[in-house]
């Protein structure tokens, strides 16, 4: 199928506004094309993966910045988390030339008009609204804009969110048209679950049945940090890029789901995979906040006392004071800006 594109687009796409809009609408044009997008549509915003020196190195830095002398970001755009607490990276023992590097990469992105929020749950900073067209990169935050708010975005990588936060479009096609947000399969959840980490464990095990089918899960009373928990072991163990659930999340009730494929999960499967995953032994340090802390998790944790070092990721200005200052009284260590998956940080500890 051909991509249609308006007189404006195809001269934007012979160079009209600039060589690194060109690229962008190229890019664009010919994902869309893959994927038999019938048009661009408009974005309200994008949020972009690749921001830790880690995952970039020095050719994504290099790109960044030569990307900055030319182009804008044409609506709101956040930024996944980076390689260190950018206030508190030397106490942390970061490596200063990491350091330096990293806020380069920052700096380019800022001046392209990027918010630093360097969080994964860009939906605490603002909720998009039901059905808005969003150009998103982080796996879980795809799944919980979707799924729980009813947002519509596919699974962009790198480049296709930073492109599309440029130009302002993004291709027609998946997650944003009603016939790609189907479900696939049931999830018949008859297990017990008591926990914010049972519905991670969930999810992981859905994950791994699925793949990159959307389930609709039957038998779940869950809140929203539950359903973030749920939606992020389901991108990270399998692809999918929403869920329903019966008679919680905005779609479920248009779901047609018969005649789908039927699989349960019980108490038994949830143990089998806290067993497969624990590894045995003590860690030598524990990190909560994969995705970012919401508040109301940060408020719960902040009383509790850690039995050894314990790190809570949260979004920076998210908290209110008074529950940072309950956390720090408490022991534990407070990161922002960041997460373990992204930074060297990691790399002091044997086990975690």
């Amino acid at each position: 199928m051909a991509l249609y594109l308006t007189k404006r687009e195809e001269r934007i796409l012979d160079g009209e506004q600039g060589e690194a809009m060109q690229k962008c609408y190229r890019l664009l044009v010919r994902l869309g094309e893959a994927f038999g997008a019938e048009r661009l549509i408009p974005i309200s915003s994008a949020h972009l993966s690749g921001v830790s020196y880690q995952s970039i190195g020095e050719p994504g830095l290099q790109f960044l910045e030569d990307l900055s002398s030319e182009a804008k970001f044409r609506v709101k755009t956040t930024l996944n988390p980076c390689g260190m607490d950018v206030r508190r990276w030397r106490k942390l023992g970061i490596d200063e030339r990491f350091a330096r590097k990293q806020l380069r990469v920052l700096r380019a992105l800022r001046k392209m008009g990027a918010a630093t929020s360097l969080t994964c749950t860009p939906y605490y900073l603002r909720e998009p609204r039901r059905q808005e067209h969003l150009s998103w990169a982080e796996s879980s935050a795809v799944c919980y804009a979707n799924s729980v708010l009813g947002a519509r975005t596919n699974r962009e990588g790198a480049l296709s969110a930073l492109a599309a936060a440029i130009a302002g479009v993004t291709p027609n096609f998946g997650l944003h048209k009603d016939e790609g947000r189907r479900a696939g399969v049931v999830v018949k959840v008859t297990a017990e679950l008591n926990s914010i980490s049972d519905y991670g464990a969930l999810g992981y095990k859905a994950g791994k049945e699925v793949g990159g089918e959307i389930p609709f899960f039957k038998g779940l009373r869950a809140g929203r940090d539950e359903l973030k928990a749920l939606g992020a072991a389901l991108a990270a163990s399998g692809s999918a890029p929403m869920f329903h659930v019966e008679a919680l999340t905005p779609e479920a009730r248009n779901q047609e789901i018969k005649d789908l494929e039927k699989i349960e999960v019980d108490s038994r499967e949830i143990r089998n995979v806290y067993e497969s995953l624990g590894g045995g032994g003590e860690p030598e340090a524990v990190f909560l906040g994969c995705p970012h802390l919401s508040r109301e998790e940060a408020r719960n944790l902040s009383t509790r006392k850690p039995r050894m070092e314990t790190f809570l990721c949260v979004a920076r200005n998210l908290v209110p004071a008074h529950i940072l200052r309950l956390a720090r009284k408490s022991k534990f260590i407070l990161l922002h800006d960041t997460c373990l998956v992204v930074s060297p940080l990691s790399q002091k500890y044997k086990k975690l």
